[in-house]
């Protein structure tokens, strides 16, 4: 459903999802990210994908590594961003004053619309009673606090963002 949401964001802005994101949250936090395509000037510190199994060891994952081509499926996992300013956008989710769109909106994110399943290991191990999904956003507890997060996946590259907003505390791993 990103692919469909983010032709829904080019349809009702009148831009394409790439720009809008550059223009409506990239820029206005200072965040040097990547929707379309890369500059090559930026493709020369780039990491390498790997993979491991038994039988072959370490090796290369050639496909999706970041290229400067843009994906076609871009809303669901083709921006590229470093570790900094994945830091900018946590910041902003935890800051009216910096937030780039309506504070309704970020709650509207994080309010739940669809029951996900709690295992025994998550209820033992964190105390956890509730898992959803929201807009973008798994939405669970650990305990008494709140935990709101998301993975990114190419092949090779994970991300993992974590907020938790009563410390006020957001991981980027």
């Amino acid at each position: 459903m990103y692919i469909t949401a983010g032709e829904l964001v080019s349809k009702v802005s009148g831009m394409s999802f790439d720009s809008f994101v550059e223009q409506r949250i990239f820029k206005p936090l200072g965040m040097n990210c990547f929707v379309g395509d890369i500059p090559k000037s930026n493709l020369s510190d780039v990491a390498m994908s790997y993979g491991h199994n038994d039988e072959r060891g370490i090796y290369a994952i050639p496909r999706n590594s970041i290229t400067q081509e843009g994906l076609m499926s871009a809303a669901a996992g083709g921006m590229v961003c470093n570790v900094q300013d994945m830091l900018k956008w946590l910041s902003a989710l935890q800051s009216k004053e910096k937030l780039p769109f309506s504070e309704q909106q970020l709650n509207k994110m994080w309010t739940p619309h669809t029951i996900l399943n709690v295992s025994k290991i998550e209820q033992e191990w964190d105390n956890t009673l509730y898992k959803n999904y929201g807009l973008g956003w798994r939405l669970t507890n650990m305990g008494e606090l709140k935990v709101i997060s998301h993975t990114g996946t190419l092949s090779g590259y994970q991300a993992y963002v974590v907020l938790v907003p009563e410390l006020e505390l957001g991981v980027v791993l």
